[in-house]
């Protein structure tokens, strides 16, 4: 009972793991002297993801240009993603790479009249620059300050640790009790 018992218990401990969540880190320099920061966690899909593999995120920016130069944040309020075509915004194992080349956009801002930072492909003036990333101001005008331009694929924020699955440590913990209990009942064996 016992032999049949311990296989049956690992292989469904191995087949009822989940994707764990990713997160990606970015500190990116936009323009002159503009500069976002914060994260971007996951669902844990590889691959082509939109927004409703987006779990939190956290968005920081500062420019001299945008709010008086003061610190903004943005943290679970608005993220919102503009004619996301799929595979414009791909997630690896390391980085969230995001197409400039594409005709997709995202925008992190606090809804409103309000500032932000955009990063749009070069088929959407969404963030009016196309093929850019562009830190923002909204007052009358609602305008750019500063701008930086990619083409393709940029990574636009990169895993900073491989987290280690949530079972691995129980795992191991009762791999290191079966080799104690068989060293222990080999031992009373001789």
């Amino acid at each position: 009972m016992a032999r049949t018992f311990i296989p049956l218990a690992m292989a469904f401990a191995l087949l009822s793991t989940t994707a764990d969540a990713a997160i990606y880190s970015f500190n990116r320099t936009v323009g002159v002297d503009g500069t976002v920061f914060g994260f971007f966690e996951t669902d844990g899909t590889i691959g082509a993801i939109g927004n409703g593999n987006v779990i939190d995120y956290s968005v920081s920016f500062q420019d001299n240009d945008v709010n008086g130069g003061a610190l903004v944040a943005y943290v679970g309020i608005e993220l919102e993603f503009a004619v996301l075509v799929p595979g414009d915004l791909m997630a690896t194992a390391t980085d969230l790479l995001f197409n400039f080349s594409g005709s997709s956009a995202f925008l992190a801002w606090g809804g409103g009249a309000a500032d932000f930072w955009c990063v749009a492909g070069a088929g959407n003036t969404g963030c009016f620059v196309a093929g850019a990333e562009v830190l923002g101001y909204s007052d009358a005008t609602s305008r750019e300050a500063e701008v930086t331009r990619y083409q393709g694929f940029t990574s636009i924020a990169s895993v900073s640790a491989v987290p280690v699955p949530a079972g691995l440590p129980l795992l191991l913990t009762g791999l290191a009790g079966f080799g104690f209990a068989a060293s222990r009942k080999k031992k009373r064996n001789v």
